[in-house]
């Protein structure tokens, strides 16, 4: 029983294998070839080698203190002074 599960995920690996990565395998070399061809010659010269993004590290942003409770009641006194 075992080996019959075994063999039968075997067999479905072989199948996606085909059914999709040879697929995309190709595609994706005949792009590189063809877009090879296509490029114009003075510009094949000058290329560039491909640059890589930078990775911007994460900072944590910092949350705003909030107002003590004596602060509050200074800024609700000065609130109500100005009225």
């Amino acid at each position: 029983m075992l080996e019959q599960t075994f063999l039968d995920a075997v067999v479905v690996i072989a199948l996606f294998v085909l059914r999709v990565g040879v697929p995309l395998a190709l595609l994706f070399g005949i792009a590189a070839w063809l877009e090879r061809k296509l490029r114009p010659t003075e510009t094949q010269a000058n290329q560039e080698p491909a640059r890589r993004a930078r990775v911007i590290p994460f900072v944590k942003p910092h949350a705003p203190a909030k107002p003590t409770a004596a602060e509050q009641s200074a800024e609700a006194s000065q609130r109500a002074h100005n009225r």
